[in-house]
C-alpha cells in the first residue's frame, strides 16, 4: 500500500508511540545470514559500509549498488562471533540473494535467508525504560548486546538501539509542525531491537506488554517510518538513486576501498552536490496524495521529482515522502502530479538529508 490512511485506533498507537512505548512485529524484514571464513571480506568488497575490521557485534547499515551507484538493496548488519546477520526489506531478499551469489567464485562465503530468526521493535522515549524493567542491559547505538529474557531460559538474542527523528512539540506530535519550523523542537524518539528466535516471539512481547508496551499496528509503523525519514526502496527510490540521495550517509564509509558503484558515489560526494534528495510532503487538497511512483511537476510544468509513499491523518491532513530534484527543490514549494493520480498536489516541507548543501564528504567514515 502506498498511501495509509490512518483509523481511530491507528492514531492511538501513534500517539502512544509518541509518548510512551509502542512494540511492532518487524515481519517486513527477513535475515539473510552470511557464513564462512571470508564473509567480512566478501562484504565489505560489495557493500558501501566498513565491514572487514568492524568488531563482533558491531552493528552497521550498509547499502548495495550497482557500477553506477544506484542502490539494489539496504540492509543493516549484525556482526556476531560465527555470522553476520544482513536485516533486509523482504521484498528485495531474493534479488539480494542473487545479487551477491553472482560475485562469488572462490570465496569461503555462502548465503542463507533464515525465516526462524524474528525481529521486534519498541519505538518511544520510554522503549529504554521497558528494556531496564525487564532486567536487561541498556543497548548502545551501533552496539548490539546480547540478552535473555528472565524466567525463560531459551528466549534469548541481540538487542541494539537506533534513535528516530525529534518531532515538533507544537503540533500534534506527527504532523511535523508548519512548512516554516517542521522541527522545532522535540525529543528524539528512541527504538529498539531485539533479534530472537521466532518460537521466543510470544513470551517476550508478553513480557514487553507487562512493563508498559503497547502492541503496535502496520500503519502506525508506517507514519513513523515516514516521519523519520526511512525510505522503502521499491516505493520511495524507485528510480535508482544513491544512497546519498536517499539521506543514507551513515550507510557509506568514504575511507575504504573499492566496492560496487564506489566511484559514482564519491564523486558525488566530493562534488558536494546531490541530483535530487528525499523530501517530506504534505498534501495541498486534505485527503489526497499522489500515488507513489508519480512523476511531480512544479509550476512551470517541469519535471521536478517523483512521490513516494505516505500517510493520512482521518481529518485530512498527512506526510508524505517524495524525491525532489535539486534544482526544483524549495521548502513550500507546490509540485503537482499527473493524471494517473487526478492532479493531486503536494507542498514540498523540508529535505530529510540535513547536510544536503554542503560538501557530503567532510568527515565521512
Amino acid at each position: 500500500m502506498t498511501t495509509r490512511r490512518l483509523q481511530s485506533a491507528d492514531e492511538r498507537v501513534l500517539a502512544a508511540a509518541c509518548a510512551a512505548a509502542v512494540l511492532f512485529g518487524r515481519d517486513d524484514r527477513i535475515a539473510l545470514v552470511a557464513t564462512g571464513a571470508d564473509r567480512r571480506r566478501f562484504l565489505h568488497a560489495m557493500l558501501s559500509a566498513h565491514v572487514a575490521e568492524v568488531a563482533d557485534n558491531d552493528v552497521r547499515r550498509a547499502t548495495l549498488c550497482d557500477a553506477q551507484g544506484r542502490m539494489t538493496a539496504v540492509v543493516e548488519l549484525v556482526h556476531d562471533a560465527d555470522r553476520i546477520v544482513l536485516w533486509c526489506d523482504r521484498r528485495d531478499s531474493i534479488a539480494l540473494v542473487d545479487a551477491l551469489e553472482r560475485f562469488v567464485i572462490t570465496d569461503d562465503v555462502a548465503f542463507a535467508l533464515d525465516e526462524e530468526l524474528a525481529l521486534v521493535s519498541v519505538v518511544g522515549p520510554r522503549a529504554l525504560v521497558c528494556v531496564a524493567a525487564l532486567g536487561m542491559p541498556a543497548p548502545d547505538e551501533g552496539r548490539s548486546q546480547p540478552w535473555h529474557l528472565a524466567g525463560e531460559p531459551t528466549v534469548t538474542g541481540q538487542t541494539w538501539l537506533r534513535h528516530v527523528r525529534g518531532i515538533d512539540e507544537g503540533a500534534r506530535p506527527w504532523t511535523l509542525g508548519s512548512a516554516a519550523a517542521p522541527f522545532a523542537s522535540g525529543p528524539t524518539l528512541e527504538e529498539v531491537r531485539f533479534s530472537l528466535a521466532r518460537s521466543g516471539v510470544p513470551a517476550l512481547v508478553e513480557a514487553l506488554c507487562a512493563v508498559g508496551a503497547e502492541i503496535g499496528c502496520h500503519s502506525a509503523w508506517d507514519a513513523l517510518r515516514i516521519l523519520a525519514g526511512e525510505p522503502i526502496l521499491a516505493l520511495d527510490i524507485a528510480d535508482g538513486s544513491t544512497p546519498l540521495e536517499a539521506g543514507l550517509r551513515d550507510a557509506v564509509a568514504f575511507d575504504k576501498g573499492c566496492y560496487l558503484g564506489q566511484e559514482a558515489i564519491v564523486m558525488m560526494a566530493h562534488r558536494g552536490q546531490l541530483r535530487r534528495h528525499l523530501c517530506w510532503v504534505t498534501p495541498l487538497a486534505p485527503g489526497v496524495l499522489p500515488a507513489a511512483g508519480s512523476e511531480l511537476r512544479d509550476a512551470m510544468g517541469k519535471r521536478a521529482g517523483t512521490m513516494g509513499s505516505g500517510v493520512l491523518h482521518a481529518d485530512g491532513s498527512g506526510r508524505g515522502l517524495a524525491l525532489v530534484q535539486r534544482k526544483r527543490f524549495a521548502r513550500g514549494a507546490v509540485l503537482s502530479a499527473g493524471d494517473e493520480s487526478d492532479g493531486a498536489s503536494v507542498c514540498v516541507l523540508d529535505t530529510t538529508i540535513a547536510d544536503a548543501f554542503s560538501t557530503l564528504a567532510d568527515g565521512g567514515g
